[in-house]
């Protein structure tokens, strides 16, 4: 197994790959990457029925127009648990890519299986070096100079890569005054910083505290960072009121999860995931109104 990183370094791909987990911004990376070589990418979404006629069929016909085509298919069950007629179907649709050299073909799925047709399997699991590269990439491209402190203190959040992006993005408008403004967003040496609180309180149904938290903070800092640190943590904390664990993330985001858990309730949880939905959609739709971003919080 290679990491995401290695794999778009390489420089001759095999004709079928099997990628492992779900990270969307090197996902979205890795697209790229095929689509640099010359090759026009489709997604498809497997049922637990597996591969269908219609599918198989789209898969093998060629196009005068996309002589080189990717069919990058998404496992949401394992393929133990497909009928034979659909593993028959899906063992043609390998034979085909392999023969096939106008044919690449994608395997994705949340783990890695046993017995894999794929000759590589890459993995968007990530180890901490490897997520620092990823930032360090996001600042190159854009020559924005993060120092290693820098791309450090925004690792160690823990969240995901496309918020990074988004805040490269930010940087390039608003130069180094932006990257400062995430300071108030990222794990102090105190633990107790304003950011946080105003994320406990948020969870926790303390409307008032986090009404107060959150006018200090749209001073001091942007509201992109915050609305993902509070998505973060909303999303550690739902999962852990479902009996899920939360490997790979920060042990201090989980402990915090774990004590808002202690002082809530899923029916309020339920309310906050769909307001920072909304939240969410408003940032990226829409130029960014504080008043409404504020009533959306202040929701009991």
């Amino acid at each position: 197994m290679i990491s995401a990183w290695r794999a778009i370094e390489k420089k001759d791909w095999p004709s079928v790959v099997h990628v492992v987990g779900h990270e969307p911004y090197v996902e979205a990376q890795l697209r790229k990457s095929v689509r640099s070589r010359g090759y026009q990418v489709r997604c498809e979404d497997l049922s637990k029925d597996g591969l269908s006629v219609e599918q198989l069929d789209d898969a093998l016909s060629v196009s005068l127009f996309e002589p080189k085509r990717a069919l990058w298919l998404k496992f949401s069950h394992a393929l133990s648990s497909w009928k034979a007629e659909p593993k028959r179907r899906f063992q043609k649709l390998i034979e085909s890519a392999s023969q096939d050299g106008a044919l690449f073909l994608v395997l994705q799925s949340s783990e890695e299986w046993k017995n894999t047709p794929a000759a590589d399997v890459w993995t968007l699991k990530m180890e901490v070096p490897e997520r620092q590269r990823w930032i360090q990439k996001m600042s190159d491209d854009r020559g924005l100079g993060w120092s290693a402190a820098q791309i450090n203190r925004l690792e160690s959040t823990g969240l995901e890569l496309y918020f990074f992006e988004n805040w490269a993005e930010q940087c390039l408008l608003g130069g180094s005054s932006f990257l400062a403004s995430l300071e108030s967003v990222l794990p102090p040496a105190e633990d107790d910083s304003k950011a946080f609180r105003w994320v406990e309180a948020l969870l926790t149904g303390h409307t008032r505290q986090a009404q107060e938290l959150w006018k200090q903070l749209m001073e001091e800092s942007e509201a992109i960072p915050l609305v993902a640190l509070a998505a973060k943590s909303l999303r550690i904390t739902v999962g852990l009121s479902l009996g899920f664990e939360a490997p790979g993330e920060p042990p201090f985001l989980i402990q915090k999860a774990r004590t808002a858990l202690q002082k809530t309730n899923r029916a309020r949880l339920g309310r906050q995931l769909e307001a920072l939905a909304k939240m969410d959609l408003m940032l990226k739709t829409s130029s960014v109104d504080e008043n409404a971003l504020f009533a959306l919080v202040s929701q009991p």
